[in-house]
Formats: structure tokens, C-alpha cells, sequence
């Protein structure tokens, strides 16, 4: 076999392995593997009391924004990054986690006088104490959360999203809080979802190209406002475990490299 069938063979393969069988997206809340043909990268900040955020909008913070556009629906998957937002709430969220929220939703230090946990941090008054009374429980972890884009269209953690988007009604939404209810085992009083980010997921009737163009190109442009609060420590960005079809794929092109070069080596 010569070079070029090898090549051809290679091709063919790497073809079938990057083209699987794809079916809508099941509009959950939370994204599985595979489930979205497309992603594309941008800007987001926390909008929520910036001032006591390290999430601001003056500086870069990335995320990625996933869709899928079939003939008559268009989907899309919206996240904060897992490290700085996560389900948890209740007796799900430890001492030690609650302190660590604390401190980064405190920061900068502003050199006030030390609270309980000694973080030197007066975004809340009364210090630590103050935080686990009021940040650990169902309504205040999730009851004020979203996501704004696109001019101001906007999706909460209380089960609302806008009517439509670019002229398209919105047919079902769900976010990550009703998925760990639903999937998880958590209820309004306990939540210990640790790698399950802040994400919204939304179905709308069919989108153009253009449409398509559009909506990333504002949401690139003004970037995703989440409301945070509190917030995770980390450095904005989530790097994702490549998909079994890129593993597969990048795997045939090594099997191709080495069969290559034995052939050169028989010449």
C-alpha cells in the first residue's frame, strides 16, 4: 500500500470519527458529553455587587458558550465556570468551603478590621458568622443568580428566562438547579453538587445563519454578565477533557504518522 492510499484511508477515517450520529439536545440544565455541536469562546464578569467581586468587568475572564441549530429548533448552553460557581447549599456546603467563598467574595482585602474567620473582609459586616447564616441556605445560593447577554436578555436560577431572542420565541428552558433536584438527589435544603457549575439551557424556535452570527457576535462583544454571590475562588476558565471523537480522531492520526514512516523506512 503506498502513501497515498495510506493517506486516503486516513482521510476516510478521520471523517467518520469527527462526524458521529448527533440528536437534539435533551434540554436538562446541565450539558453531557457530545451534546452540542458547537462552542465558541468570550469575555464574561460577575455584575453582581462588583465592588466586592475579583470577577470584574475591566478585566478578562473567559468562558465558553455552546449551540446546536437544527432545522426547525436552536439550543444554547450557558455556564459559569464550575470553579467559581457551583451547586451547593445547605449542609453540602463544609466550613472549610464556606470560609473559602467568603474570602474570595471578600477580596481584595480592604483592611478592615478581621472577621471571624480572619480574612480581614467587611463586604459583610458582621464577618463569618453573618456569611454562614446567610450564604449556605437554597434561597439565598440561587435566588438572585443569572445570566444577562444579547442586549439584556436574561436567564435565572429561579426557572425564568426573557420570551424570545432575536425575534425567536423561547419553547423550554431549564438551569442547573433543576437539574441536581432532578438528578443529584438535592432538595431546597441540602445540595452538595461540587463539580456542577451555574449553567442555563435553552430551546427556541429555528434560528438563521445570520441570527446565528449575530447572537455570537454580541455576546462576544458585550461579553456574559452572571450575578455571583458568593462566589469561587479560581482563575475564570474551566479546560475541558477532549471528547472521545477528538481522542479517537487525534489517535488515528498517530497509528497514520507511524505507518508512514514505516513504509519510508522499507524503502
Amino acid at each position: 500500500m503506498n502513501n497515498i492510499k495510506i493517506k486516503t484511508l486516513l482521510v476516510a477515517a478521520c471523517m467518520m470519527a469527527g462526524s458521529p450520529a448527533f440528536s437534539d439536545p435533551v434540554v436538562n440544565g446541565f450539558m453531557s458529553a457530545g451534546e452540542y455541536e458547537h462552542s465558541f469562546t468570550t469575555g464574561w464578569y460577575n455584575g453582581h455587587k462588583p465592588l466586592g467581586s475579583q470577577y470584574q468587568k475591566a478585566d478578562s475572564f473567559v468562558t465558553d458558550v455552546w449551540y446546536t441549530s437544527t432545522s426547525s429548533n436552536f439550543y444554547l448552553y450557558i455556564e459559569a465556570p464550575v470553579e467559581v460557581k457551583n451547586m451547593i447549599w445547605g449542609t453540602g456546603f463544609s466550613g472549610a468551603q464556606a470560609i473559602e467563598y467568603y474570602q474570595h467574595w471578600c477580596s481584595p482585602n480592604d483592611g478592615n478590621a478581621a472577621a471571624l474567620d480572619g480574612s480581614n473582609c467587611a463586604h459583610h459586616d458582621d464577618g463569618y458568622a453573618k456569611f454562614l447564616a446567610d450564604k449556605t441556605d437554597y434561597g439565598s445560593m440561587t435566588g438572585s443568580e443569572k445570566v444577562i447577554f444579547a442586549g439584556g436578555y436574561k436567564a435565572d436560577l429561579a426557572g425564568n428566562a426573557g420570551a424570545s431572542l432575536l425575534g425567536n420565541s423561547l419553547l423550554y428552558y431549564k438551569d442547573s438547579v433543576d437539574y441536581v433536584i432532578a438528578s443529584l438527589g438535592c432538595d431546597t435544603t441540602d445540595c452538595g453538587a461540587n463539580t456542577t457549575p451555574m449553567s442555563f439551557e435553552m430551546k427556541f424556535g429555528a434560528f438563521t445563519q445570520a441570527q446565528i452570527e449575530s447572537l455570537i457576535a454580541s455576546i462576544q462583544s458585550e461579553e456574559l454578565e452572571f450575578h455571583l454571590s458568593p462566589e469561587w475562588g479560581g482563575d475564570g476558565h474551566v479546560t475541558r477533557v477532549p471528547e472521545p471523537g477528538t481522542l479517537a480522531l487525534f489517535g488515528l492520526g498517530l497509528v497514520g504518522l507511524g505507518l508512514s514512516r514505516r513504509k519510508q523506512a522499507r524503502k
